[in-house]
């Protein structure tokens, strides 16, 4: 079941961490995902927020998460009201 905008933004809020998204502050979940693909390794980084919270956001927005800056590589909406952010190191 999915859960209401509440639910979902008490997650977020609960399992994530403030960051910015275009200058705007809003809570999201960093993971940073090992990905290997035909022999390069590396950690993915990626972060899921509120669809609402990306309102106006277009790829290559800055991003700063976890300390780090960031600029987004693709937005992808799951049409249940998260979006997860493919970034990649400013």
């Amino acid at each position: 079941m999915i859960g209401t905008d509440q639910e979902l933004s008490d997650g977020i809020k609960m399992l994530g961490e403030t960051v910015t998204i275009a200058g705007a502050t809003v809570y999201g979940i960093l993971e940073r995902p090992f990905v290997s693909i035909e022999g390069i390794e590396s950690n993915r980084p990626i972060l899921t927020v509120l669809t609402s919270a990306m309102v106006g956001v277009s790829r290559t927005a800055a991003v700063v998460a976890g300390g780090q800056n960031y600029t987004i590589r693709s937005i992808q909406p799951d049409g249940a009201g998260l979006t997860v952010l493919e970034l990649e190191t400013a």
